[in-house]
């Protein structure tokens, strides 16, 4: 049993994105998919433009080689490490990865985490709701639709999504003097 079960794990956490393309625009600007480890990779990165890469991933080691790979490639990287597990990610994290991901002077932007299709599609998600006026309905039928997964080992992702879909008051009140941002 424990064997599976590490059999199990080691699938997980080293599978790729075999099942899927590497990279999707999902808003002008903003493209999502998971952690790019190879020249093909950041060969479509370079082609589609991409400024800035935000890495979801919370491991020393993905976060340190996607710096270094980002680096050699001219691609400046930021790190906002959000787990994926049964508990909820902190607020101040995700809020900080939903600023980022909708701070223009970093477009065009890849978003990741290992296979994403979790975490960066929580975040995506949030985005919907927050920045482009999606329904938290249509916003969760969409993450449905991209492989988000909702079984225990990552209801914490489930419970942020659904007990932050509503517009938070830090981004209505950053638009209370400004007006509203035109997308």
């Amino acid at each position: 049993m424990k064997r599976m079960l590490f059999c199990l794990l080691a699938a997980v956490l080293f599978a790729g994105c075999a099942s899927q393309p590497f990279m999707t625009e999902v808003s002008p600007g903003i493209y999502e998919g998971c952690m790019p480890k190879t020249r093909a990779h950041y060969e479509s990165l370079r082609q589609h433009g991409i400024r800035t890469i935000l890495n979801l991933q919370i491991q020393p080691w993905d976060i340190s080689a996607g710096r270094k790979r980002a680096q050699k490639n001219g691609i400046a990287y930021r790190s906002v490490p959000i787990p994926a597990s049964p508990r909820q990610p902190k607020e101040a994290r995700v809020n900080e990865a939903l600023r980022i991901l909708d701070e223009p002077d970093l477009h065009p932007i890849f978003i990741n985490c290992r296979l994403g299709r979790d975490r960066a599609t929580l975040i995506i998600g949030l985005y919907r709701v927050y920045y482009e006026g999606w329904s938290a309905e249509a916003a969760w039928a969409e993450m449905l639709r991209k492989g988000f997964k909702t079984h225990w080992t990552l209801m914490g992702l489930k419970h942020y999504f659904w007990h932050h879909s509503q517009r938070p008051d830090w981004l209505k009140a950053g638009e209370a003097g400004a007006g509203e941002k035109s997308r």
